[in-house]
């Protein structure tokens, strides 16, 4: 076996242990807050007054009585988990490309730019997400 098989053999196995133990380290994101009760926040005065005006109010799957916070909560994590997804995919797109470049700067520039932008994209995602999850703890 040359070095070089050794090397990426390694880099392989490094990259799959650490990716596997953040997936079972890191707990899943939450944007939704089930301690909400209809009684609370501000969005009740909302209810009370679709309420007297006539309008049905939405009670959420088996009439639990679910605010519309816990569906954007839902929908939030739904896109979170679709972009982490992209993310996970444009990274070993970009790690694929620069392994196979052969030494071709040109592709090994293709290769940074789109791993780089990837953790931009990520970043900017992840400071949404954050100021979406202080505006519903304010909310709630």
């Amino acid at each position: 076996m040359k070095p070089s098989e050794t090397k990426i053999k390694k880099v392989i196995f490094y990259s799959l242990f650490f990716l596997f133990s953040f997936l079972f380290i890191f707990n899943f994101c939450q944007a939704d807050d089930e301690k909400t009760s209809i009684n609370e926040g501000p969005l009740h005065n909302l209810q009370v007054g679709g309420e007297s005006a006539g309008w049905e109010v939405w009670q959420g799957e088996g009439g639990s009585g679910a605010l519309a916070e816990q569906l954007i909560g839902q929908i939030i994590n739904i896109v979170l988990a679709v972009i982490g997804i992209i993310f996970l995919i444009l990274m070993i797109y970009g790690g694929f490309t620069w392994m196979n470049a052969h030494g071709d700067k040109e592709k090994i520039e293709v290769a940074k730019k789109t791993i780089r932008n990837a953790a931009i994209g990520l970043v900017v995602v992840l400071g949404a997400f954050i100021i979406v999850v202080t505006v519903m703890t304010y909310l709630s």
